[in-house]
């Protein structure tokens, strides 16, 4: 299991930081504002996303620019997730939600990274939510059986569930543990994409993000989960 918000020292990991927080915000202000237009939402979304870019530029040596970068791009997918929500968001949402986990790892082969968000209703089953996956040592077992380190482009939720009971490393000796949605944890089940699949789903798995601890018996934060990879840390916002 890594540490999801490991990483450069300084300005990238405060950028992580904002972003997710701001992931969260423009969700929770589309809930409250949703007859805002969708072209506005979009310009909005737009602007900070080129603000951030040139702001890295001018900032940040070459590493740090390539993860701005990749953070930009992250924000830019879960952006066009986050864009048809407007009417439909201010009817059915109740909670929002924002992350970035760099590894996800435990089980005997495999880690992922992940990083997205969204809106949930536990009370209406409503969710919509996705963002950006990538496997990132390759994956044996489970239901993302078959994913290679370097593969892997999105995911999006399927459908919200009120808990899943895990493990992190699925080990028989581990406790089987139980994660519930609640107003800081969002359980689902969530279609994962490689490149060259299309629309096509690549994998669905059970996942959740939490902005709390959910696996007390292991060392750190376990704060994201997939089914048959295991947990991580995380930079998690609900509101």
């Amino acid at each position: 299991m890594g540490d999801g918000i490991s990483g450069p020292l300084g300005t990238p990991r405060q950028s992580a930081h904002r972003l997710v927080d701001g992931i969260a915000a423009q969700t929770d202000k589309e809930v409250i504002a949703y007859d805002l237009k969708v072209e506005l939402v979009s310009t909005v979304i737009v602007v900070l996303v080129c603000r951030t870019f040139l702001k890295g530029n001018k900032q940040m040596n070459l590493k740090g620019d390539k993860q701005m970068k990749r953070i930009t791009t992250t924000l830019l997918a879960i952006a066009f997730t986050l864009l048809p929500m407007s009417s439909v968001l201010g009817q059915e949402a109740r909670h929002s939600f924002g992350f970035n986990s760099d590894t996800i790892s435990g089980f005997p082969t495999g880690a992922a990274s992940l990083t997205g968000g969204g809106a949930y209703n536990s009370a209406t089953s409503f969710v919509r939510a996705g963002g950006s996956f990538k496997c990132t040592a390759n994956i044996a077992q489970g239901p993302l059986n078959g994913c290679q380190a370097g593969e892997g482009v999105r995911w999006d939720a399927v459908a919200l569930l009120a808990n899943t009971t895990f493990k992190c490393t699925g080990a028989a000796g581990e406790a089987l543990k139980t994660a519930v949605t609640d107003d800081n944890t969002v359980v689902m089940t969530a279609d994962f994409y490689r490149e060259g699949d299309g629309e096509e789903a690549s994998f669905t798995a059970k996942m959740f993000v939490s902005a709390v601890d959910e696996a007390s018996d292991f060392a750190g934060d376990q704060k994201v989960w997939i089914q048959g990879v295991g947990c991580g840390d995380a930079i998690a916002n609900f509101n």
